[in-house]
């Protein structure tokens, strides 16, 4: 029973660490979501200071000695803290694409595509008719459909007013 314990507990640290044991400080560490918000600190009240793309590197300092799910980098000579999730040792590997002979994409441009955030391919629109998901399929095209009517700029707007973050845009983190 001790042994079980211990071992959870260490399960627990490593997990915890995470991307910490992965490089030293001072070591590179790549992006791995779209629009990922480089911010002053940790603190909820916190202001970005970049905004962050898919693949891009960055210089690792640590964890956030007040909040170990944030990490402190260094990018393009501004430092922040990220969030550990965001963060890979690995650069994100190239999207194929089916069309084409299975051409390479750049993951930050895929990102900036909206491709990785489709709700639905002609690929799974095919399965949910296949299965007799015809209804929820037809749901899922009604809800993109009226996505597509929304522009990015008008999100931002209602997200100022509200106090909340602006997504990824042209001109960097506001």
């Amino acid at each position: 029973m001790r042994r079980k314990s211990w071992l959870l507990a260490l399960a627990a640290a490593v997990a915890a660490a995470g991307t910490a044991l992965a490089v030293k400080p001072g070591g590179v560490l790549y992006i791995k979501a779209k629009g990922t918000k480089l911010m002053e600190s940790s603190s909820p009240t916190a202001k970005p200071v970049g905004l962050l793309q898919p693949g891009q590197e960055v210089t690792w300092d640590g964890s956030d000695p007040s909040n170990k799910q944030w990490h402190r980098v260094k990018f393009q000579g501004k430092s922040g803290v990220v969030f550990q999730s965001n963060l890979s040792p690995t650069k994100p590997q190239m999207e194929l694409l089916s069309k084409g002979g299975g051409a390479e994409v750049d993951p930050q441009a895929f990102a900036s595509s909206g491709a990785a955030t489709k709700a639905l391919s002609e690929a799974a629109v095919a399965y949910g008719k296949e299965v007799k998901g015809e209804d929820a399929v037809k749901q899922l095209l009604v809800v993109e459909a009226i996505s597509q009517q929304i522009k990015q700029e008008e999100i931002n707007d209602r997200n100022r007013k509200v106090g909340l973050f602006t997504v990824a845009n042209e001109g960097g983190a506001k």
